[in-house]
Order: structure tokens, then sequence, then C-alpha cells
């Protein structure tokens, strides 16, 4: 079996970056319903999908139809991990349960002994997961043998899930402290403290770097060197949100206080609970009078996904609270400097605060869920938002991508399997280009068939001076043709798509698309 997204974020090291392709626009596929809410994050092996739910059971689905059900003694919020031939699941009562891929009958079981939440993480036949409670320890065990091999200790619960790229596996642990320890051994190499508690968030490895980003009380993506764990860029979004919890009636005598008390007390409370630039810049927009306690809400803070990683990029999402804010926010920052590129953000709200629907990327394309049951495409170069489609309930699991199809589960108990735009659409409603207007380095002109036919297309300026010629047959079949239009060289400015459909049987279809370049 063929494993295109084997375990949380798509792979060991985290990255959330997907091998395989995918086109839009989306349509739904296929959807199935169960009676209780999806957090755990879908996997995908070979045409099979694999999902925890809070019924306590995992399930199989093939084309949105069940294959199997297993029950656990407790809520399966984890993700599976598939390796060698087996479902390694990290259930609420416990275990850490090994299933057959085929029937979900048991193969066999680790004690994990408290409630967990992250991942199994699994490598050659070493199995490696967090623990929670007063455990507060990431425990490794032989898959072949079930013989318990090391444990590393640490001063918080681990939820977060494991990542691991060569020799090193990398955690985090709930006061926001990330580690490397040796996959073998459990010895520490590396500890490095961020300013915030992590709870869910992962770190991601990608070319001898790791990135993470905190969450709660600390909303910085950090990019570490793998080898010797030293910092190599922090990066904050432009937010003034707070970044730590405030009890309301704080927050109500600190406007209560006029004068230059306000100043005093705000001293005394930056001290205190050690606040942070950001967040002394939201309790003096709060004394400005424009924003009451009432409206302010009770819980601030920011709730961080895990990070996304590309060949250029670190994407990461923010739900962003604070006076006059209450948002969620994708950023894009590079991933060798840790400038900020681009910020996506909407208006929205989420019922289950604290988590995050973490973003994964396929080809050209972020793709990620929200409060409201939204879930999105938006262009990895750019930000720009392509494509959407509404849900229902919040979708706080991370999408998994393959075959080209995505796969998004919701806490209403949907899972969706989205796939290419239908192959039957007409020329007229199945010819666009995307992204339009075309902001980064390429844009695509997708042509779509029912019939075999030669299509020649050419792309002038509105002056009508030509700037690419195209032609091609296209044989028999009901699949749409795609054409990437290379823009480097390419002015900024509105161009005209001429193109003219000649079919095998002697009929004729034309259309012009106006393209919009703005690089």
């Amino acid at each position: 079996m063929i494993a295109q997204a084997h375990t949380f974020r798509e792979d060991n090291a985290r990255t959330g970056m997907s091998e395989g392709s995918i086109r839009l626009p989306l349509v739904r596929e296929h959807s199935a319903q169960i009676g209780a809410p999806f957090l755990s994050s879908p996997i995908l092996v070979g045409d099979t999908v694999y999902i925890g739910a809070r019924d306590s059971c995992v399930y199989a689905f093939h084309d949105g139809i069940p294959l199997w059900r297993r029950r656990t003694g407790g809520w399966v919020d984890a993700s599976p991990t598939y390796s060698g031939g087996r479902l390694y699941i990290a259930s609420r009562d416990g275990w850490v349960r090994m299933l057959s891929p085929a029937t979900g009958d048991s193969l066999g079981a680790f004690l994990n002994a408290n409630t967990q939440c992250s991942t199994p993480l699994v490598h050659d036949s070493l199995l490696v997961f967090g623990r929670g409670g007063t455990n507060r320890e990431i425990k490794a065990f032989n898959t072949n043998t079930g013989r318990y091999l090391w444990h590393a200790m640490n001063s918080q619960p681990v939820y977060s899930s494991p990542a691991q790229a060569d020799s090193v596996v990398c955690y985090a642990d709930n006061s926001g402290m990330l580690k490397a320890v040796h996959y073998l051994t459990g010895s520490e190499l590396w500890a490095c403290q961020t300013g915030g508690g992590t709870y869910l968030s992962t770190p991601a490895i990608s070319e001898g770097r790791v990135y993470f980003s905190p969450g709660d009380y600390d909303p910085s993506v950090y990019c570490f060197a793998l080898a010797g764990g030293f910092e190599l860029w922090r990066a904050v979004s432009s937010s003034e949100a707070l970044a730590k919890p405030l009890e309301r009636d704080v927050i109500t005598r600190f406007l209560s206080v006029s004068g230059p008390g306000k100043e005093r007390m705000l001293k005394r409370h930056r001290a205190h609970n050690r606040l942070t630039a950001g967040q002394v810049r939201a309790l003096r927009a709060l004394a400005s009078g424009n924003v009451t306690a009432e409206a302010f809400p009770a819980v601030g803070g920011v709730a961080t996904s895990s990070v996304a990683v590309d060949d250029e990029r670190a994407y990461v999402i923010r739900m962003e609270y604070g006076p006059n804010i209450h948002r969620f926010a994708l950023t894009a920052f590079d991933k060798y400097t840790g400038e900020q590129q681009w910020t996506f953000a909407e208006a929205r709200q989420c019922q289950l605060l604290g988590f995050c629907s973490s973003p994964i990327v396929v080809d050209s394309l972020v793709f990620f869920g929200w409060g409201e049951g939204k879930v999105y495409a938006v262009h990895a170069e750019t930000g720009e938002k392509l494509w959407e489609d509404s849900l229902g309930g919040d979708i706080l699991s991370s999408p998994a991508a393959g075959n080209g199809k995505v796969y998004v589960a919701t806490t209403a108990g949907q899972l969706v399997t989205y796939t290419q735009g239908p192959s039957d659409s007409s020329f007229t409603s199945g010819t666009f280009c995307y992204p339009n207007p075309a902001r980064g380095g390429q844009s695509s002109i997708r042509v779509s068939l029912l019939t075999p036919g030669t299509v020649a297309m050419t792309i002038s300026t509105m002056a009508d001076k030509p700037v690419l010629r195209y032609r091609k047959h296209l044989g028999a079949g009901r699949h749409p043709h795609f054409y990437d239009w290379d823009l480097d060289g390419v002015a900024n400015g509105v161009y005209l798509a001429r193109i003219t459909v000649t079919y095998d049987d002697g009929g004729e279809d034309k259309k012009t698309v106006k393209i919009a370049v703005l690089k």
C-alpha cells in the first residue's frame, strides 16, 4: 500500500508538505457522516482514509463509505499513523494500539497510562509518543518486540507530536520548551525555551532546520538549527493581539483608573505578569476609550497552528484577539530569513478555542480549515484566496492530500473528499484562468473539452499585440487540459487569451478570457 499522507502533517518531519499535485477548482466528491466530532486529522494510505473521532472509535473510509470501525476506551483526538503494514492509534484511554489497516483487528498495544493527544511517530521499528497528565515524558518502544527502549522527562506534559529527521527526534512540552533527542537512546541533544505554552503545536523539520510556533503566550515563529539548536531567526506577524490571557476583572479595573494612575497600574501589571510589548500596546488601546471591557474577549492570546514548510516559505495560522480584533490570520515567512511575505486574514470565530487547523501545502496551494466550517485554498506565493467551501461545524483538524484529492474533517462529524472539478464541464463554463489576477510566477489556463479537438490560443495585450501563441491537439477523454503560462518577463497589465477549439467532428467553440497580471 502506498501512503501518500501516512501521518499527521503528511510525513515524519511534520512539514505539512504534500508530494502530490492538485488543480483548482475543487468539488465535493464524497461526504461521510458520523455522530461524533472529528478533531483527529485524516491520513491517506492507498485509496483508504483513516481517522479517529470523539465517539472513541477509529474509522476507515473508501470513497466515502465506511470499511470498518474499531472502538477504543477513550476519545481518539490524535491522528493515526501508518507504517510497515500497521496503523498506530493513540486513544485517551491510555493505550497506543496497533491495528490491521484492512480489517481494524488488533495487532497489539502499548500502555501509555495517561490521556494523551500526540500523534505517534514510527520510524523503522521505533515508536515514539508524548505523555500527558502527571507523566510529563516522551517514551519509545520497539514495535516488533513491544519492548520499552527509553524515555525523556520534561517539566510539563507533552501533547504535541514528535517530528523526526535522520537520527533526531524533536518535540515540545507544554511550557514551550523545544527539545531534540537521539532517536535510538533518548539522550538530549539540545533544548531551547520559547516564550509560551505549546499544548498541541508541533515542530516541523526541513533542510536541517526546525520550525516552531509555541502558540499561547508567545505568537512568535522560530527557526532553529537541527544540529546544535541555536536560533537562526525569530519572527512575529504584525498583530497587536494580547499574547497572554487576562481576566475580565483585570481589564475592568484597568479601565476604571483615570489619568496617570493608568500608566502606574500598567507598569505594575507589566512587571508582575511579564507582559510583552504587543500586550502593552493592546492594553493602551483599551485605555483609549474606544473599547469596553465587555467588548474585549475574556480570553486573550493567540492560538497557533503547527508550522507548514515548503521549499521557500514557512506558514502558520493564528487566532487573534485584542482591541477590535477577532480573526484568524495565515502568514507566510521566508523560510531562510524569517521575513514576513504576506498575510491572509478574515474575521472568523472558532467555538473550541486553543485549537487551530494546521495548513498543508500542495503544489503552489495552501489548504486549511477554520471555524464556521470554512475550508480555503490560497496561493502560496501571494496569499491570494483562490477557492473556499462552507461545511458544518468547525474545522480543527488539518487537511490531508493525495491521489489528486483533499480530505477535510469537521467537528460536525463530516469527512469530505474534494477532487478536481467535474470532468464533464462544458467548454464555456470549464475554460478559465487561475489565479486571476496572476500575482505569482505563473498562471494556469484551464481548457475543458468533452470530445477530441485542437486548441489554438493567442494571448495578447489590450493593444492587440500577441505575447504568446499556443496550439495542441487533445485526444479522447473528458478531462480538462492545463496550460501553465510562465510570467517571467511579462509586464503588469491586462491581457486577453483568445481560445478556439476545432473539434475533430467539425464543430468549433470560442472563448476570450481576460487575465490581469499583477506581479
